[in-house]
């Protein structure tokens, strides 16, 4: 709904009404044996209901117009019909462990197919057709969609390359490869794009906590992270590499030498983020007890504001905008 604003709860911890950025208000019920939303009312009026079974599961849901849908389920649980305003019903069936096997709409039907060890092998549908294979570790080599196919290499336990190969009658050769290399708990490391040769991939470097220290590109650009002894960011510069100096030119300047950013960020002794400082602008933050942000200014200036209840729920949001005076939600 691209809601923004101000959240009012009621004595539990479901927001009960919100007022957006533009001032309106919406209001939200719950069903008091499951604490499900079953009501939405809009600034107009209007509202979309949401009629639960004794499991809690949606039987029925009325949009604002007035349109319903209703949904019938198994005795395990599972949806096995939805009916729209027009009559028109859907079907779902599954298997005895619980995977959607087929689904029956208008349009046709789709069947879904799955190996011994319960991985997804292909799915049908009227218009369409999608299917995968895999190696003896249980990876993805090979997916075809509709004639097209996408190829997976694993060259070893940390990369990965895709084949993205052009049906017979597209004249397009070689096929578009993007390589992916990751270490050996999943962090990528690099990321090489179709027709980019290896030089130009983009690497990362990583410290011994992981954390993410450098990106570099084979086109010059660069993005260098500094961490303090907790792990928090405290330093941030990003840019290019001039190509008119030597690396020894210019090696006591900060890299990237060409900065377009260059941010430093400040924490108080609970790790509190308090302050961020750039050439554009200086960003000061203040949090309460609950490391919440009360408020947010640059200098002198107070920028945003915000409000909680007692169980910590945001109620109000006041923020200067760039024109007109500043706004309240509640």
């Amino acid at each position: 709904m691209g809601l923004s604003g101000g959240w009012i709860t009621a004595r539990s911890i479901w927001p009960m009404a919100r007022t957006d950025g533009e001032g309106q208000r919406w209001q939200y019920r719950y069903d008091p044996d499951h604490l499900q939303l079953i009501e939405v009312i809009n600034p107009q009026g209007e509202s979309y209901r949401y009629q639960l079974n004794a499991s809690g599961q949606v039987v029925t849901e009325q949009d604002y117009a007035g349109t319903e849908w209703q949904y019938v389920y198994d005795k395990d649980g599972q949806c096995v019909e939805k009916r729209d305003a027009l009559g028109q019903v859907s079907r779902f069936q599954y298997d005895a462990a619980g995977r959607l096997c087929s689904l029956h709409t208008p349009e046709g039907e789709t069947q879904y197919q799955y190996d011994v060890l319960g991985r997804l092998l292909s799915v049908v549908a009227p218009a369409s057709e999608l299917s995968f294979e895999y190696d003896l570790q249980g990876r993805v080599v090979r997916e075809t969609q509709n004639g097209r196919v996408i190829r997976r290499e694993y060259p070893d336990r940390q990369t990965q390359t895709r084949h993205l190969e052009m049906p017979e009658d597209e004249a397009m050769q070689p096929a578009l490869s993007t390589t992916l290399r990751t270490n050996r708990v999943g962090e990528w490391l690099s990321l090489q794009l179709p027709q980019q040769a290896e030089t130009q991939a983009l690497r990362v470097t990583r410290n011994d906590n992981g954390q993410d220290t450098e990106r570099k590109a084979g086109d010059g650009f660069m993005l260098r992270n500094q961490y303090d002894l907790m792990g928090q960011l405290v330093h941030q510069r990003a840019g290019r590499q001039t190509r008119i100096f030597t690396p020894e030119e210019v090696q006591d300047i900060p890299q990237p030498v060409l900065a377009g950013l260059d941010r430093s960020y400040c924490y108080d002794r609970a790790l509190n983020l308090v302050a961020a400082n750039d050439d554009l602008e200086r960003l000061s933050y203040v949090v309460n007890a609950n490391r919440q942000v009360v408020s947010v200014s640059e200098g002198n200036q107070l920028q945003e504001h915000y409000n909680y209840d007692a169980s910590g729920y945001p109620t109000q949001q006041r923020v200067k905008q760039s024109t007109g005076p500043v706004l309240g939600f509640e």
